[in-house]
């Protein structure tokens, strides 16, 4: 297994002894660096989601992909931000999908849990700033929208542990297809969001997050350093000269 770190995007690919292709599973967390929140400032309610495509291998299915999502509440896990929340409920989970893909042809194309029961399909329920232009493809909820999403209560908290949910998808091979979801996220053309309730701290008890990755400084090259400290002794230089 080998895993690369992209602007807060965790990636593993498994290679299974004697299989044709890899497993590919990407990590994303959305934390304080790695979010726009409806609340200013935001909760402080964070989620790790992690994306794994598998290839269907059913008689008669052979375009498939399951995606499996696994879903931690890890607010309180870290250093507290925003308005310092440890606890909530998460209710819903929604992402928007490359264009070649779409739900597959196995009969039933969601498998969800009991925190997130119900298939979230074009859902445009979320309005507030960055989410007015945005109808999420697909995600998972208590509810059939990320706004409605049901009752705090049967939300998934931070105790509970994770809980996954799958979908089937066509259009893409495995790989292809996780290729396109990891670099949709990292670059903004896909969009992820995320619903909270029952939030505790000082701020509102409610949010809806989105994910937006972190920006990576770029580090200068060795001959670009040498080029600055340069310039930087000839400007002093001059300044000396004319004093």
């Amino acid at each position: 297994m080998y895993t690369k770190f992209i602007a807060g995007i965790a990636t593993a690919v498994v290679l299974s002894a004697g299989a044709a292709s890899a497993a590919t599973t990407f990590t994303i967390d959305v934390g304080e660096d790695s979010l726009f929140s409806t609340n200013s400032p935001a909760t402080g309610s964070s989620a790790s989601l992690t994306f794994a495509f598998e290839q269907v291998t059913a008689p008669g299915i052979t375009s498939d992909v399951k995606l499996t999502v696994t879903v931690d509440n890890t607010t309180g896990d870290g250093d507290a931000f925003g308005s310092g929340a440890t606890a909530s409920k998460l209710v819903g989970f929604a992402f928007t999908t490359p264009d070649a893909v779409s739900l597959g042809d196995t009969a039933s194309n969601y498998v969800g849990s009991s925190y997130f029961p119900y298939l979230l399909l074009n859902d445009d329920s979320v309005n507030g700033n960055q989410f007015n232009s945005i109808t999420f493809d697909l995600g998972g909820g208590l509810k059939s929208t990320l706004e409605g999403s049901g009752s705090p209560s049967a939300g998934l908290d931070p105790e509970d542990g994770t809980t996954s949910v799958s979908f089937y998808l066509k259009g893409l091979d495995e790989v292809t297809m996780a290729s396109y979801f990891e670099d949709g996220f990292e670059d903004g053309t896909l969009k992820l969001g995320l619903r909270f309730k029952a939030v505790n701290g000082t701020g509102a008890s409610s949010d809806k997050l989105l994910y937006v990755a972190p920006t990576t400084p770029v580090p200068l090259p060795a001959g670009g350093l040498l080029l600055l400290t340069g310039l930087g002794g000839i400007a002093l230089m001059r300044r000396r000269s004319k004093a």
